[in-house]
């Protein structure tokens, strides 16, 4: 029996805790009124989330590879993923009650 075999079978639930994972993607674009609003909704989430979701923020035109990679064809567009499967979508300004229900039930499906 190798190691690895037995570091994986020492794994305990606080451990696979941590692989619970959920991502914010907040694709934008400088020249984009409405992500000006979402930005003041994200804002105020990274308040109320910061130890519990990662938020990337990631500017299209600065980023066209990964952009294309997510299929994004308008701004903003937030993804939303857990353990790297997106979970949802929402194109436009999304409103931050929306949003904090959906992180909500998310975070309330941890083991």
């Amino acid at each position: 029996m190798t190691n690895k075999s037995k570091v994986s079978k020492s794994t305990n639930k606080k451990e696979l805790k941590k692989v619970d994972t959920i991502i914010l993607k907040d694709f934008h674009a400088e020249w984009c009124q409405p992500c000006k609003m979402q930005d003041k909704i994200i804002e105020k989430l990274k308040e109320k989330y910061c130890e519990k979701v990662i938020f990337e923020n990631v500017d299209i035109d600065k980023n066209e590879k990964i952009a294309n990679k997510f299929d994004i064809n308008a701004v903003p567009t937030l993804i939303i993923e857990k353990n790297g499967i997106e979970m949802n979508r929402f194109v436009g300004v999304t409103s931050k009650n929306i949003l904090e229900n959906e992180l909500d039930n998310l975070l309330s499906n941890y083991h």
